[in-house]
């Protein structure tokens, strides 16, 4: 009896886990204009509010309204929001000529991920508490708003474990190594927990990370890597 309650737990955790994951997913545009239109609401009379280019990162809402999606992305460094029509939206799994990069190493700390002379290698640290600055969203400094200045992921108020030490791209004879602004306040997250994708033509990489936190610390992440530099970063939280 209680390993039938042990499996009926589990499958409630994966079905749970799993309708998280589905809310949402990655994907680029594709418009033979060579941009989109991004507009206020799901219509094609809306307020057009912005315009971005081909290839461009999105954070697609499973929430599609009339063949609208609603999307996030980032321009300029910073991040925006609006409705796209679908049909100008490709799943970056169905970017057609992407090949899945493989976990070829993994140390606990570090994982290792390659195909030929393409390898991806991301590491994790201890957050070492000592080494940040915290500000609190409370006077008895329980609950922490943001570390270093800006707002974090992985927790929901709480110190974190881990954090990132690096993400390093090798793409040929040419070294690449994700500047400390692209991967600072990503909290909980495990070296081999990532999914990688790669577009030999476009010499670009879609890095996709999800948190091992639990509620309403967890979150997804894409980081988007064009010849030699970061272009993108996306986040999704429930």
């Amino acid at each position: 009896m209680l390993m039938q309650y042990f499996f009926s737990f589990l499958l409630l955790v994966f079905t749970l886990f799993k309708s998280f994951t589905l809310q949402a997913q990655y994907a680029v545009v594709r418009d033979k204009d060579g941009y989109v239109n991004v507009r206020e609401d799901s219509a094609g009379d809306a307020r057009i509010v912005d315009r971005i280019s081909n290839q461009s990162l999105v954070c697609v809402w499973l929430n599609e309204v009339n063949d609208w999606s609603d999307v996030s992305y980032m321009k300029n460094g910073k991040e925006y929001s609006g409705y796209i029509h679908a049909s100008r939206l490709v799943a970056v799994d169905s970017i057609p000529g992407v090949k899945l990069l493989k976990k070829t190493k993994h140390t606990g700390t570090t994982a290792v991920f390659q195909h030929d002379s393409i390898k991806v290698t991301i590491a994790v640290k201890p957050f070492v508490a000592k080494e940040h600055k915290f500000t609190y969203s409370d006077k008895a400094h329980t609950s922490i708003a943001k570390i270093d200045g800006k707002p974090y992921k992985g927790k929901d108020g709480e110190m974190p474990g881990t954090e990132f030490k690096s993400i390093e791209v090798q793409w040929g004879k040419m070294r690449s190594v994700f500047p400390a602004s692209w991967i600072m306040n990503m909290c909980e997250i495990r070296a081999s927990a990532a999914t990688i994708y790669v577009d030999e033509k476009k010499q670009r990489i879609y890095l996709e990370m999800s948190s091992f936190s639990d509620g309403a610390g967890w979150y997804t992440v894409m980081w988007l890597w064009e010849k030699g530099e970061v272009k993108s970063r996306l986040t999704w939280t429930p």
